[in-house]
């Protein structure tokens, strides 16, 4: 069930936002930078997928009755199963970075666990972080969104690192 007024002041940001994506556009185009075709593809796709995950959030922020039958808090359970998800995408993600490295998602499984998985674990149990669904999510996302970029990043420059000193 969506709830009221969840939707306030977000067809201005949207409308905003497009008329902000297509002065870009229009710049790329007048500069000729050849890059217009790009530009609009990653924007529609931008677009689609905040509010698929916009429509998403509010759904998983909304289930406090889903499962209250069963006597399951659905928030608690849902987070988890989003910040498993994240965790496993992000060191994907940055397992990715190191092509030539054999089995590069070991090493990155471990650092997501044993990283943002570790702090949220501590923040949530030493009562700093709430076990909502409105605070799960966005802090999670953020400590595996950086420590995916950081594994990636610790990543590439171990295989450069090799790579120069191989002999």
């Amino acid at each position: 069930m969506i709830p009221e007024g969840w939707w306030e002041g977000g067809l201005e940001n949207l409308l905003l936002t497009l008329v902000m994506g297509l002065m870009a556009w229009v710049l790329v185009r007048f500069l000729k930078l050849g890059v217009s075709r790009e530009l609009a593809i990653s924007g529609t796709r931008a677009t689609a997928q905040l509010l698929l995950m916009a429509l998403f959030l509010v759904a998983i922020f909304n289930s406090g009755s889903l499962f209250s039958a069963l006597g399951v808090d659905a928030q608690v359970w849902l987070s988890l199963a989003v910040l498993t998800a994240m965790g496993l995408f992000a060191a994907h993600t940055a397992a990715g970075r190191a092509e030539p490295m054999p089995k590069p998602i070991v090493p990155c499984l471990v650092s997501m666990v044993l990283g943002p998985g570790l702090v949220l674990i501590l923040l949530v149990g030493t009562g700093v972080l709430r076990t909502e669904a409105r605070w799960l999510i966005p802090v999670g996302s953020m400590a595996f969104g950086n420590a995916m970029i950081l594994n990636g990043l610790a990543l590439e420059r171990l295989r450069a690192e090799v790579k120069q000193n191989q002999p």
